[in-house]
């Protein structure tokens, strides 16, 4: 990352505006500006400066090594693993559903005759009696569990909290993400119907739902505490 980019990202997690940033250090908000899009570049004295105010040393403002930056970064990976590992887990469990239903499809009454056994014979062969679908859905849940419990571990340790508009994004893209490893399946599938799909989205979502809203309350919680506190002095 470039200076420009720490500077950004060192003001965002300090918790400050461009234009508080700015009157701290004696500069206006177009300088703080042009610093962090790259238009203007501050000299050492500027740079020790900001450090100071972002609460951090030269180290972190030019190579983005400061602890506040390291534990954004592990938060992000993790919320990073925690969308995509559940949903291909869903998906490959989609994936064996509707090969099993759609190349061996066995009704619910379908009697065992001479004629139906080695359909079903195979069927069972192919998915081993439903096992590792099992497996596949116990692992998406364990998966969304863990990340989930893991973010929740590091959300304290971060200042600023994640936005709510990036949290609700999340959650969103979770939802949506879901519904397309899941949905689709089920509309070419002859013996299942969305809700044997989509059953597994109980399990992975509501992780991510209780973790959200535990995120609101503690971002409520601090924003509580600090209009109590009052207005920081410069």
């Amino acid at each position: 990352m470039t200076v420009h980019q720490n500077l950004r990202d060192l003001r965002q997690i300090s918790g400050l505006t461009q234009e508080e940033a700015a009157s701290r250090v004696g500069l206006t908000r177009q300088a703080i500006s042009g610093y962090e899009s790259g238009r203007r570049q501050p000299d050492m004295d500027m740079l020790l400066k900001l450090a100071e105010l972002y609460h951090t040393d030269l180290l972190g403002v030019v190579y983005g090594r400061g602890s506040a930056q390291e534990k954004m970064r592990r938060f992000q990976v993790a919320a990073l693993m925690t969308f995509l590992v559940p949903l291909l887990l869903t998906l490959m469990h989609s994936c064996l559903i509707l090969f099993a239903n759609t190349c061996f499809p066995v009704a619910g009454d379908m009697l065992i005759t001479e004629a139906t056994r080695p359909l079903i014979e195979t069927r069972l062969a192919v998915i081993g009696a439903w096992e590792l679908l099992e497996l596949l859905e116990g692992l998406a849940q364990a998966a969304s569990f863990a990340g989930c419990i893991l973010l929740a571990v590091l959300l304290p340790g971060l200042t600023p909290l994640p936005s709510m508009k990036h949290s609700l994004l999340f959650l969103l893209a979770f939802l949506l993400g879901g519904i397309a490893v899941t949905l689709p399946f089920s509309a070419f599938d002859p013996c299942y119907s969305r809700a044997d799909y989509m059953l597994i989205l109980l399990h992975t979502f509501l992780p991510v739902v209780l973790l959200w809203i535990g995120l609101v309350g503690m971002g409520l919680f601090k924003s509580l505490c600090k209009k109590r506190q009052g207005p920081l002095s410069p």
